[in-house]
Parts: C-alpha cells; structure tokens; sequence
C-alpha cells in the first residue's frame, strides 16, 4: 500500500510565500537602489482577501457531498454536482473500497475529500465526490462514464444506496 501524500500544505506554503514575494518585490525602487517604504495597506488588504478566499474554497471542498432524488433523476449538489435522469443510470453498486487512484486530473484533494476528475487503475477516468476516510462508496454507471460518491457517514451512503437501487431498478420495469 502507498503513502498518501497531501499537497495541500505544499499549496499554502506556495501561495503564502508568493504573496509575500510580491508584496516585497512593489516596495523596491530600482532606480534608487534600494527598497523605499510605501504604504502597504492595500497589498495586506490584498492578501489577507485572497487567503480567506482561499480558505473558504478548502471549507466548500471537505463539505459532504448533498444528494436530491427527483422525480426525473437524481442530482449531485455542490463542486462538481451534475444531474443524472433515470434513464441514464446504467449502473449502481456499493464499493466498500475505491478504486487505486493514479492521478488528479481535474478537481480537489483536501486531506480525504476528493472531489473532481481523477485516473483510476480499475476504471480509467472517473469522477469522485467523496471522504475517502468514510467508506463505503456508490458507484454509478452513467452514459458510459462513472461516479463515485458518499455522503456524511457509512448509514447513510448505504441507506441511499438501498433507495437508489431501489429508484433505478423500478424505472427498468
């Protein structure tokens, strides 16, 4: 088994120092030869809007993923949410592991939130909406793509999963 490794502190270092490169780059005058000191309300302003901007995006990210039964299909709320008619659902099943994930390709990776595009070994591309650290996970077949998602704990992915197989079985007859 691998080590899982989070970007996620590397990302905040990166921005963090690149913030303050740049705050440090707009006070040096160059045809003086040294650094003058000017008013640098603006630039922190700046600054601390983009972290809380930033720090409001992780939040949003690590949030469970919010799921609506309609009476045309089903939808996926939040990052990456979408809606799925009945008919398009080809598949549902209930994995008690996900599949190896090789790459990111398009999304976010908070800590265990994965949400977005990612290559996997077993499937290929596939989207996840899930807390890898709460199994078990739903798996959709749609339109020859496939999703992966869960909700806020282990009952009540598997209590979904029962009505949701349930919904797609009854739109097959």
């Amino acid at each position: 088994m691998g080590l899982a490794v989070s970007t996620t502190p590397a990302a905040l270092f990166t921005l963090i120092s690149t913030v303050c490169f740049i705050m440090i780059a707009q006070g040096y005058d160059k045809r003086a030869g040294f650094r003058q000191r000017r008013g640098g309300v603006g630039s922190v302003v700046f600054t601390v809007a983009v972290l809380v901007l930033v720090g409001i995006l992780m939040i949003y990210a690590t949030r469970p993923t919010k799921v609506t039964f309609l009476d045309t299909g089903l939808k996926l709320h939040g990052m990456y949410g979408v809606q799925y008619s009945w008919e398009e659902i080809e598949q549902v099943k209930l994995l008690q592991e996900l599949p190896t994930i090789r790459t990111r390709t398009n999304g976010s990776a908070v800590g265990s939130h994965l949400k977005g595009y990612f290559q996997t070994a077993e499937y290929g591309k596939v989207k996840l909406l899930v807390d890898r650290s709460k199994p078990p996970f739903i798996y959709l077949e749609v339109d020859n793509s496939i999703v992966i998602f869960n909700v806020g704990t282990a009952e009540e992915t598997e209590a979904l999963f029962q009505e949701l197989s349930q919904r797609v079985e009854a739109e097959r007859t």
